[in-house]
């Protein structure tokens, strides 16, 4: 990771490809849709009259954190509607994680179906009984037909340039700060801290750890920390979570170090993290940074949340099928 790195000269920060929706999209993805029928017309037929069409997209096993009204505020016309009335749908979301692996239901002509997967492939079932049913994938995974990252980064107005708070470096009394709930994971993170802190202190909050933060509070309890461990609970293709983004998103003044499966230039700010791949062992990581070449990115970026806030999926989704319409 090269010190004297730019924001906006880095070709590995591509933040167009995080943001641009256009490129989000498999070249020869296209799709006609139907009008979908109003409440009192739900047992008629998908007519084809009329070049209004309306884009709808069903959750079949609607998680909890999406609202039955997602679509509100939606600049594209769209609706979410039961799941138990899916066969109107021209496109049938899926949500993998926790679809349930029963005889696969029923797939009406001309519906678009979509696999929908924010989570690694350990905690997903296996769908082999599901083959050659699901046209498109949703994910985080680049070489998902939709793109949909944890978070994306969005270059600052002029204006916004001048919004930074300073920092105050002299505050931080403690090297590395870490909440994590989840203890018994594939990337064995614990394992990982528990080496860690042979070299360095690492202070750990919530179930895995001894010290409790209260719920909402985390910015706050991190603010005596110089470093936050951004470690995930799987190492997989692309898997790059809100355990690194809220960092970014919330500004946090600590610098995450980052341990995981993804390239991660090609998803935060160049010079903006540490990554434990990059060194030989872990007492590295006690090297004295220049400080602040570490927060040079806010200058350029802000980090803007695409799960809670939404959620982003499933409306993006919704977008880009309907910019697909022919």
């Amino acid at each position: 990771m090269s010190s004297n790195a730019s924001p906006t000269n880095s070709a590995h920060f591509r933040w167009q490809e995080l943001n641009d929706t256009s490129l989000h999209l498999n070249d020869g993805v296209k799709i006609k849709f139907k009008q979908v029928p109003a409440d009192d017309d739900a047992d008629q037929p998908v007519s084809d009259d009329g070049d209004s069409s309306i884009h709808c997209v069903v959750p079949r096993n609607k998680p909890a954190w999406i609202s039955q009204h997602v679509f509100d505020t939606c600049k594209d016309r769209c609706e979410m509607i039961s799941s138990s009335r899916y066969k109107n749908s021209d496109v049938v979301v899926f949500h993998a994680p926790t679809l349930y692996l029963g005889t696969p239901l029923k797939k009406y002509r001309g519906q678009t179906w979509v696999f929908h997967d924010m989570e690694p492939p350990s905690l997903v079932p296996n769908f082999k009984r599901w083959k050659r049913l699901f046209n498109w994938t949703l994910s985080y995974r680049r070489d998902a037909d939709i793109f949909n990252p944890y978070s994306t980064f969005t270059r600052r107005t002029d204006a916004e340039k001048n919004d930074i708070h300073k920092i105050d470096w002299n505050n931080k009394t403690r090297n590395i700060g870490w909440i994590v709930s989840h203890c018994g994971v594939a990337s064995q993170r614990l394992k990982y801290g528990e080496k860690l802190k042979q070299t360095i202190d690492v202070d750990a909050f919530g179930r895995c750890g001894k010290l409790h933060c209260p719920r909402g509070q985390w910015q706050e309890c991190l603010g005596k920390y110089k470093f936050y461990a951004s470690f995930e609970n799987s190492l997989c293709t692309d898997y790059i979570t809100e355990k690194s983004f809220r960092v970014f998103e919330r500004n946090v003044d600590s610098i995450p170090v980052t341990r995981g499966a993804p390239d991660y230039s090609m998803f935060l700010p160049p010079g903006s993290f540490v990554n434990t791949r990059n060194f030989s062992s872990t007492s590295n990581l006690d090297d004295k940074p220049t400080v602040m070449k570490y927060f040079k990115w806010r200058r350029y970026y802000k980090a803007n949340d695409q799960i809670d806030n939404g959620p982003v999926s499933i409306v993006l989704a919704s977008s880009l099928i309907w910019r697909a319409i022919v």
